[in-house]
């Protein structure tokens, strides 16, 4: 992306979404779906679809992990209540592909992992610098999705 600060993105991706609330944990992975996210009904605030917030980036997810707390939220047994349908995932990694307008420890291209944010079993997220660190040189995508991350 040439321009490194807030993009505007506005266009749909791919997820996988939490279409209801299950009574059990097998028929909540059972009734989960790829899809398009966010879908067209969305408010314009979703995560990667509004234009970024000063301190946030956007990341290309290349890899994430599936929890207890993700099944436990399928079920309606974690702490925080999701309205349904919602996407999956709290951490991830992957690449920025844009950072806002006041974001200045990371650039486009900067490999990012460990993401404690919402909806990362997706495409695109979005996240607040915080909530993530740097991902060194040897590491997999795979493993810097559940490991945390230097800041």
């Amino acid at each position: 992306m040439a321009d490194s600060k807030s993009d505007g993105k506005k266009e749909a991706g791919v997820a996988i979404v939490v279409p209801k609330i299950s009574k059990t944990f097998t028929e909540a992975i059972d009734s989960m779906v790829l899809a398009k996210w966010p879908p067209a009904s969305a408010s314009a605030g979703s995560a990667g679809s509004a234009p970024l917030k000063p301190h946030e980036v956007r990341i290309a997810v290349h890899a994430v992990s599936l929890n207890f707390f993700d099944l436990l939220g399928a079920v309606g047994r974690y702490q925080y209540k999701y309205e349904p349908p919602y996407v999956l995932g709290s951490e991830a990694s992957g690449v920025i592909t844009a950072v806002g307008s006041k974001v200045k420890a990371y650039s486009v291209g900067q490999s990012t992992g460990r993401c404690v944010f919402t909806e990362t079993i997706r495409l695109d997220a979005r996240a607040e610098c915080s909530d993530f660190g740097r991902v060194f040189n040897g590491v997999s995508r795979s493993r810097a999705a559940v490991c945390q991350a230097r800041k």
